[in-house]
């Protein structure tokens, strides 16, 4: 987990000749579990719509790192020209592709 102090020191016993149960300790080293940040965004899909119809596109992003991550996002017209209106991301807690009934927008979270 992020944050987490990790420490290692190593303990050896030995002979040395006659001399029986010699003892050494090695430095202690320490290291602290730095954020990696990783997250799966899934589907990678394509989608026909006609216009003027809705289109529920569900997508899932899952965090993979080590810590909490915020991942913001933006829907953008990358082919030009088409005019989307009206984008808005909505929640679905069930995973059933649709907006979840009741639910608002999300603006942020």
């Amino acid at each position: 987990m992020v944050g987490t102090q990790i420490s290692n020191e190593a303990f050896a016993v030995y002979d040395k000749g006659i001399e029986l149960g010699r003892t050494a300790t090695s430095n202690k080293v320490s290291i602290t579990v730095g954020q990696v940040v990783s997250f799966i965004f899934n589907p990678d899909s394509t989608r026909v719509v006609a216009p003027g119809n809705t289109l529920n596109l569900p997508y899932t992003v899952t965090n993979t790192g080590n810590g909490a991550d915020q991942i913001n996002f933006a829907v953008t017209d990358v082919a030009g020209g088409f005019g989307f209106t009206n984008v808005q991301v909505y929640p679905d807690a069930n995973g059933d592709g649709l907006p979840d009934a009741n639910s608002l927008p999300i603006a942020s979270s």
